[in-house]
Order: C-alpha cells, then sequence, then structure tokens
C-alpha cells in the first residue's frame, strides 16, 4: 500500500475508528509499540542509556581473545534510536558511541575480517550522516583520537586500526569533494 493510500483510507476513518486503528497497531507491531510509547512519554535519555546498554553488552561477547560480538545486534541497537527521529544530535550521539566502543572492544579483543568490515562501514556511516547534519566537527575529533589510540600496527589487533584509518580518510576525502 502506497503512503498515498494510506492517507486517503485515514482520511475517511471518523476520530473513533481512528483511535481503534492506533490501538489495534499499537497491540500488533512491535515497532509500532516502540514509537508510539516514545510518542507518549518521549525521554530520549532513557532510550540512549538503554541502546548504549545493549552495545555495551553485545560488545563484551568474546571466546579465547576473539570478539563474537554481532553488528547486527549493534546496528538494531542504534536503529532502535534512530527511528524514533528524536533529532541529529541524538542520532550522531549513539552512532559516535558504537564506533567508539567497537574500537574500545579491539583493545580486549581481536575481530575476524566481517566485523572490521562492518566496522569500517558503521565509520563510514556516522561520518556521511554527521556532515549531512553539520555535526562532524562535534563527532570527528573523538572518532579521530579513539582510532588513534587503537593498538599499533605492530600488534596482532591492527587490522582494525589500518581499516579504520583507510576508511576514515577515504570517507573524508569523498565529503570534500561534494
Amino acid at each position: 500500500m502506497s503512503k498515498t493510500a494510506l492517507k486517503k483510507a485515514i482520511k475517511e476513518l471518523d476520530p473513533e475508528q481512528l483511535r481503534e486503528l492506533i490501538l489495534d497497531i499499537y497491540e500488533a507491531k512491535c515497532d509500532s509499540r516502540y514509537y508510539l510509547d516514545f510518542f507518549v512519554n518521549p525521554d530520549i535519555n532513557t532510550r540512549l542509556e538503554a541502546a548504549k546498554a545493549a552495545i555495551g553488552k553485545e560488545l563484551r561477547r568474546g571466546s579465547r581473545g576473539v570478539s563474537k560480538a554481532r553488528i547486527s545486534v549493534v546496528k538494531k541497537a542504534i536503529a532502535s534510536i534512530t527511528c524514533l527521529q528524536p533529532g541529529p544530535e541524538e542520532c550522531v550521539e549513539i552512532m559516535k558511541y558504537g564506533v567508539v566502543s567497537l574500537c574500545l572492544t579491539a583493545h580486549v579483543f581481536s575481530f575476524k575480517e566481517g566485523l572490521v568490515k562492518s566496522t569500517a562501514k558503521l565509520l563510514n556511516d556516522t561520518l556521511v550522516y554527521a556532515d549531512r547534519n553539520q555535526l562532524l566537527g562535534s563527532c570527528l575529533t573523538t572518532i579521530e583520537r579513539t582510532i588513534n589510540e587503537l593498538p599499533s600496527p605492530f600488534y596482532r589487533r591492527s587490522t582494525l586500526k589500518q581499516a579504520l584509518k583507510a576508511q576514515l580518510q577515504t570517507t573524508l576525502d569523498s565529503l570534500a569533494t561534494l
């Protein structure tokens, strides 16, 4: 169904039918419930802390020095904030938190190739979003510092540092040309 068709159908509803529809949506879909709960109680700080806790919990997963973190869980926690459309500052904050937390996790665990690539993609997405919303300066210094503090190239976890430095340079170059 298109958005236009939905608007036409909603326009034909009386206020009582509209209330019923909203309650049915609330009961039927978990994502809708999450959004409507936020609509009723728009406390973004509580949601941010919950998302950060979910990211932290996921990044503590590891075995024998290798991270078992799933980037899909990290992205889901980030999406739990961005889907609420709270404002670009909060979205950049949670995206930056995800990148920085992944970098800090690399001090403890080594990353498999897939997680390294996914972290680099998340870095790119964060910088592009921040630039689009004129918040690049505020997050760039933190991200650059965190990447530079990663273990040196002679250490076994150097692939993440190399990949993130390359991605950072590529992204900044592409943003400069736009």
